[in-house]
C-alpha cells in the first residue's frame, strides 16, 4: 500500500464536556440520557441526522421482550410510544421507527444533552494513554471535541481500538462474523390472509412462541417461516442460496407493513469501508429478488409494494473490547452474581445457540434454533468491568462492542439490554467526571442508588 504524508493543520476545539458519547444508536442513546440525568455536561455525536441506529437506521423496529420486563429508559421509551399509539406490545414490541426517532431526540434534548448530528467520529485524542476527546469530520471540515470522560457507542469499538485498546473480531476461533443484513419494509399486506395460511400451515413456521407470534388482538405480530415456498424458490435461483425462510418484524397491523429481515451478507468486513461498500451492492441485489418472491409467492401479499430500505447496513457483530472482565455465557446461565453489576436483564435464548450463525444455513433444516428449539427465559447480570478497555484510561466502551466472548454477545444484543446498559455507564461516566476520579477506580456498590434514581435494575431484589 502506498502512503502519502498529511500536513499538519490547527484543527479548532468547537465543543467541551464532562461526559462525550460517540454514537447515537441504542447504546449511545442510554449513554447520553443517563450522564445527563446524572447531572454532567453531555454531547453526542452521530453520523446520521436522528437518533436510534439500529432502530431506526437499519429499521429493526421491534424488541424482543414483553412489555412488564423491561427497565431504565428503555421502558421510558415504550411507555411513551405506547401513550402516543406508537408501539404495540405482546410477546414481543413492534414499534414505529419514525416516532421512536422523535422520542428519543425530545428525551435527549430535554435532558440537556447537546446533540450534534451528520458528524462522524474520525480519530481519538490520545495523550499517554488517556484519551482526552476525539476528532470529528462533517460540513465544518475537521474539528475537536474535548470531555473529562469519553463513551465509545459506535458498534465497532472504534474509538477504543484507535486508541490502542485490545480488540478481538468476531469468533474468537476462526474471527467469523455473524452475517450483515439490510432491512427493508413492504405496504399494503393483507393480514388477514397471511395468517389464515399461517394457522392452516403450522409445520411451515417456527414452533417458538417467541419466534412466532401471532397475536393480532394485541397488534402485534413476528412471523418467522414459510419455510417451503422460501426451498423452492432457492432452488430455482428466484432468492440468495442462503436463504432459507421468511421473516416478518416491526410489524404495523393497522397500516398493512412488515419489516423484512432476510438479507444475510456473510464474510464481509464491517470495519473495512470497501467491503461494506460490496456489501450494500449485493445486499439490494437480494432485497430485488426478496420483493419479488414476496409479492408473487406469500399468500397476502400479492399486491404489497416496497417502501422504503435501511439507510444504515445492519451490523450484528465486529470487534469487542478485550476489557478488565470479559462476560461469558457460563456467567449468564449459572446468573451468575457480580459484585460490580450495573444492569440485570432477561433473555429468550436457547443456551450455546446462534440464532444468526457465522457459518450460514440460518433457518434451514439443520437450524435447530429456528426449526425445533423453544426458547427458555433467562436472568442475568452485567458487570461495570466489561466497559472499561485495557491499556487505555478515559475511556468506557457499551453496545455490543463490549467486553464479553461471541456466544455471550447472543445474550446481550438485543436492543433493549443495550439502551440500559448504555445509560448505566454513562451514570458513572457522570460520576467519575464530577468526582475528578479515572472510571477504573469508581466504586459501583456505593453508587447505585443512581442507577436505581433512573430506573435501573441491577438484581432481581432491587
Amino acid at each position: 500500500m502506498e502512503f502519502l504524508r498529511e500536513e499538519a493543520k490547527r484543527v479548532p476545539i468547537i465543543m467541551k464536556a464532562e461526559v462525550l458519547v460517540c454514537g447515537g444508536g441504542p447504546s449511545g442513546i442510554g449513554a447520553a440520557i443517563g450522564a445527563a440525568r446524572a447531572g454532567a455536561k453531555t454531547i453526542l455525536v452521530e453520523r446520521n441526522s436522528f437518533l436510534g441506529g439500529v432502530a431506526t437506521a437499519t429499521i429493526m423496529p421491534i424488541f424482543l421482550m414483553d412489555r412488564e420486563r423491561l427497565n431504565g429508559f428503555t421502558k421510558e421509551l415504550v411507555d411513551e410510544l405506547v401513550k402516543q399509539e406508537k408501539a404495540w406490545c405482546g410477546t414481543v414490541i413492534n414499534f414505529d421507527p419514525e416516532a421512536f426517532k422523535q422520542v428519543a431526540l425530545e428525551k435527549l434534548d430535554h435532558a440537556g444533552v447537546t446533540l450534534l448530528f451528520n458528524t462522524w467520529v474520525s480519530e481519538p485524542i490520545v495523550e499517554n494513554g488517556t484519551v482526552k476527546g476525539i476528532f470529528v469530520e462533517n460540513k465544518s471540515g475537521r474539528q475537536a471535541i474535548l470531555a473529562e470522560k469519553i463513551i465509545d457507542a459506535t458498534g465497532d469499538a472504534d474509538i477504543a481500538y484507535r486508541a490502542g485498546a485490545p480488540c478481538v473480531f468476531g469468533r474468537e476461533t476462526d474471527h467469523k462474523i455473524r452475517p450483515l443484513t439490510i432491512n427493508f419494509r413492504i405496504g399494503n399486506i393483507d393480514f388477514e390472509k397471511m395468517l389464515d395460511y399461517c394457522q392452516k400451515h403450522p409445520d411451515q413456521f417456527s414452533p417458538d412462541r417467541f419466534v412466532q407470534v401471532v397475536e393480532p388482538e394485541k397488534k402485534c405480530l413476528r412471523i418467522t417461516g414459510f419455510f417451503d415456498l422460501v426451498e423452492e424458490a432457492r432452488q430455482n435461483g428466484e432468492v440468495d442460496k442462503d436463504c432459507h425462510y421468511i421473516r416478518f418484524e416491526g410489524i404495523d397491523f393497522k397500516n398493512g407493513v412488515v419489516t423484512v429481515n432476510n438479507v444475510r451478507l456473510y464474510e464481509f468486513d464491517p470495519t473495512n469501508g470497501l467491503d461494506l461498500s460490496k456489501a450494500e451492492i449485493e445486499g439490494r441485489k437480494q432485497i430485488s429478488q426478496l420483493v419479488n418472491f414476496i409479492k408473487s409467492k406469500l399468500p397476502g401479499c400479492e399486491n404489497a409494494f416496497l417502501i422504503d430500505t435501511s439507510c444504515n447496513i445492519g451490523v450484528r457483530e465486529s470487534r469487542r473490547i478485550i476489557g478488565s472482565y470479559i462476560l461469558n455465557e457460563a456467567d449468564i446461565l449459572n446468573n451468575k452474581e457480580i459484585p460490580d453489576r450495573v444492569a440485570m436483564f432477561y433473555r429468550r435464548h436457547n443456551p450455546g445457540q446462534d440464532m444468526h450463525n457465522p457459518d450460514r444455513q440460518e433457518g434451514s433444516k439443520t437450524d435447530l434454533s429456528a426449526r425445533q428449539l423453544h426458547r427458555n427465559v433467562y436472568q442475568y447480570e452485567v458487570p461495570y468491568r466489561c466497559f472499561l478497555p485495557q491499556n487505555v484510561d478515559n475511556l468506557l466502551v457499551v453496545g455490543r462492542a463490549m467486553s464479553q466472548n461471541h456466544q455471550a454477545d447472543t445474550w446481550t444484543r438485543g436492543m433493549f439490554s443495550m439502551i440500559v446498559i448504555g445509560q448505566a455507564a454513562g451514570i458513572m461516566a457522570a460520576v467519575a467526571a464530577q468526582s475528578g476520579i479515572k472510571l477504573g477506580d469508581i466504586d459501583v456498590a456505593s453508587n447505585r442508588s443512581k442507577l436505581s434514581a433512573q430506573n435501573i435494575v441491577f438484581n432481581s431484589g432491587n
